[in-house]
């Protein structure tokens, strides 16, 4: 099996960013954690296969705003992007700023520029 890509969906972790203003009680230690676990579980795939992540609301938050955002780009890096694939385009977004982007207005208007 060699796909030209693997892509994961979103809620690449479980613990909630630390700066969800809706879970003030996350654990930074934990969601540390899953970051390095989900790293090396990925590391499986083949280095000439092109591994894509979406951030989900697990990732960036319900409500994202600019820290979580930056958090999960640091992280994983870009929430939205594009590229090509076996002659098909593949836009990627930040689907959590379409839910709410009230404490990401700047992110939201960004993304959506592009």
């Amino acid at each position: 099996l060699k796909p030209k890509f693997a892509i994961v969906c979103g809620d690449l972790v479980d613990m909630w960013p630390s700066e969800d203003p809706e879970h003030p009680t996350a654990d930074c230690g934990k969601r540390a954690q899953q970051v390095v676990d989900f790293k090396e579980v990925m590391s499986g795939i083949a280095e000439d296969i092109p591994l894509v992540c979406l951030c989900g609301n697990h990732d960036v938050g319900n409500r994202p705003n600019a820290v979580t955002i930056e958090e999960y780009k640091r992280e994983f890096g870009d929430d939205y992007l594009a590229f090509w694939a076996g002659g098909c385009r593949c836009i990627v977004v930040n689907t959590s700023l379409y839910n709410d982007p009230s404490d990401a207005e700047k992110e939201y208007a960004e993304q959506h520029t592009w």
